[in-house]
């Protein structure tokens, strides 16, 4: 497919969104850690490091079911986080995780979280950071020095880690990642997800390992190399172009490293630590029916797609649940300690957490998207985080490091452009509700 564009009804869809946070005027379940104290109401829960207390939860619950009502999401789940340094946590899930098959969603269904899946990565690429294994001056070239492929960008000039962090490596998401997605059928065989609607767009044997498809697109030898739309123009460091790949090589680059899959690295220095039992980039890692299906129209009808996998798997294949990512999302805002009233789990150093959350370029941190504005409670604010769509599939993960709240949203449904506004209204509902967890009385 050397060259080859590709026009569908389903261009965007199967291409990741950016993050694409504006200004907003006016608007916009596996065991818990024993070392909380929770107050449950149906399948919610507020969890608290001392005693339990009253928070309404009304509000939220309307909102909520009145987006998925206008916009049609069959299931979503959220969860808001307030004063990390002893966290307060509140997290439910709404609707069924698949109209075929039913199931309710909960605080624990894991989700398909896109490009959210970016700060999970830039997380661990800090944490490597921190144990000397990765260096955000390491030039890529020389990581895969003999290994499996090269990178044939023009003019050979080189690509840092830095760059692939900020988005700045010259690398394009050209047509052919859409054939990044595929499903695979369980018994040695796969399919390319973008052929069950235009056969034929994508080869069905063409790489779906990591290292495969990053070679089959950035080294000249391979059938999706293409110097015209894979890459820019102009030089590694010259231009903010948002990548996929770009983000994918940067995950690739902890193995090179380190010797361990990115995801098993996040798995042993974050996940575990902080008790992340719903989360992984393997799909064989879930309790069947513990994870929500994507959803997508077809012919008018809202309907599941399979459970798909992404061969450039770091840049969006993480799944995890509201409650899971509510325990990340209160680490980092609290300096990378996870605080209980026995314990805390620290991941990550109070520096290595200011680092990887302070500017580099364009707005970027190590992959973390930096000072957003959102207004909510009648004012700007300026939140970090990301967001994420895919296939079925969109997610949000913000939060305010001056007001110490933030918001998780996941939803198992396409989200149209013409649907974000909504969505947008919906989170700062959100982080309205967050500022009341701040205040909350028994």
């Amino acid at each position: 497919m050397k060259g080859k564009q590709t026009t569908s009804i389903l261009s965007n869809l199967f291409i990741c969104a950016s993050l694409s946070i504006t200004v907003l005027t006016n608007a916009m379940d596996a065991s818990d850690t024993s070392n909380y104290t929770e107050y449950t109401k149906a399948d919610s829960t507020v969890t608290y490091t001392n005693k339990p207390r009253i928070f309404d939860h009304t509000k939220v619950d309307e909102a909520v079911k009145n987006t998925m009502r206008d916009i049609e999401i069959p299931g979503m789940a959220i969860a808001l986080v307030a004063r990390p340094e002893m966290p307060i946590i509140w997290s439910k899930g709404y609707g069924v995780k698949s109209l075929e098959e039913g199931g309710l969603v909960t605080r624990n269904t894991a989700f398909w979280l896109a490009s959210v899946s970016k700060v999970v990565m830039g997380t661990a690429i800090a944490k490597a950071q921190e144990d000397g294994i990765l260096s955000l001056d390491q030039e890529v070239q020389n990581l895969l020095a003999g290994g499996y492929f090269n990178i044939d960008n023009p003019g050979s000039q080189p690509i840092t880690l830095q760059h692939l962090v900020t988005h700045r490596s010259g690398i394009n998401d050209g047509p052919t990642y859409q054939c990044s997605y595929y499903i695979n059928h369980g018994d040695g065989t796969h399919s390319k997800l973008m052929n069950l609607k235009e056969p034929g767009i994508c080869p069905e044997d063409s790489p779906i390992t990591l290292a495969g498809f990053l070679g089959a697109y950035l080294d000249s030898e391979g059938e999706f190399y293409d110097s015209e739309h894979n890459f820019l123009s102009q030089t590694p460091g010259e231009a903010y172009e948002y990548s996929n790949i770009g983000a994918a090589l940067a995950g690739y680059t902890v193995e090179l490293a380190s010797g361990f899959s990115l995801a098993d690295y996040a798995d042993r220095e974050i996940f575990t630590p902080l008790g992340m039992i719903n989360t992984s980039w393997k799909l064989p890692d879930f309790i069947s029916g513990n994870i929500a299906s994507p959803h997508y129209a077809i012919e008018n009808n809202l309907t599941p797609i399979p459970h798909y996998d992404l061969a450039t798997w770091p840049d969006g294949g993480l799944r995890s649940s509201a409650y899971d990512m509510a325990l990340f999302l209160a680490t980092i805002m609290n300096g990378g300690e996870l605080v209980s009233r026995k314990q805390g789990s620290r991941i990550l150093e109070a520096k290595t957490v200011s680092n990887m959350l302070t500017p580099i370029e364009d707005g970027f941190g190590i992959f973390w998207g930096l000072d957003f504005l959102w207004n909510y409670n009648g004012k700007n604010h300026k939140l970090n985080g990301h967001n994420g769509r895919d296939p079925g599939s969109f997610s949000y993960l913000l939060y305010n490091p001056a007001d110490k709240i933030g918001v998780v949203l996941l939803a198992n449904s396409n989200l149209e452009n013409a649907n974000k506004i909504k969505v947008n209204k919906l989170i700062t509902k959100l982080f309205e509700a967050a500022s009341g967890l701040q205040t909350s009385t028994q």
